[in-house]
């Protein structure tokens, strides 16, 4: 997954990470559950000031890993173009979510080599991606506990990213 897109403006206490990855995760977990194991493999983070402006570049790499499946979620928010990019490889085939995409849905097929795109008729991408895959949620307390299993990720991985700046 790839998510992120150039931003200077930081909501004021959120770390720019904290802002961007509720929504690749709260896919993860609503997939395939909640992992097992979560790790940083990259960070760097720079301080700049612009004209008496402070803000923070973040780049990281988190790994999310549960049981054999692992997901690898790549964030910048010191990208040109806005990313939203889920890529999910299979035994038959790929499918590949682009966010910023006309075409954001394409299926690619591992044995006869066909792509499928999905033109968007949804105005959200999450539910875009989660409608075209045919996933139903079944009520509203679903999401609250959705948003809890995010933010205890979410933690894991603020955790992570201290021990990275000490």
């Amino acid at each position: 997954m790839f998510y992120g897109k150039k931003q200077k403006n930081i909501k004021k206490n959120y770390e720019p990470f904290f802002d961007w990855l509720p929504h690749p995760i709260a896919a993860y977990v609503t997939l395939f559950g909640k992992p097992d194991y979560v790790n940083i493999d990259y960070f760097r983070e720079i301080n700049k000031k612009k004209i008496n402006k402070k803000y923070l570049i973040q780049d990281l790499k988190i790994i999310l890993v549960k049981k054999t499946l692992k997901c690898e979620i790549y964030f910048s928010n010191n990208q040109n173009k806005g990313r939203r990019d889920i890529e999910i490889e299979g035994s038959s085939g790929n499918l590949s979510f682009r966010g910023y995409s006309k075409e954001q849905l394409k299926y690619s097929s591992k044995s006869s080599k066909k792509r499928v795109y999905v033109k968007n008729k949804f105005t959200n991408p999450m539910n875009s991606l989660l409608n075209h895959i045919k996933f139903k949620r079944k009520n509203n307390q679903k999401d609250l506990l959705l948003s809890i299993k995010v933010i205890k990720i979410l933690l894991k991985i603020t955790e992570k990213i201290n021990e990275f700046r000490k």
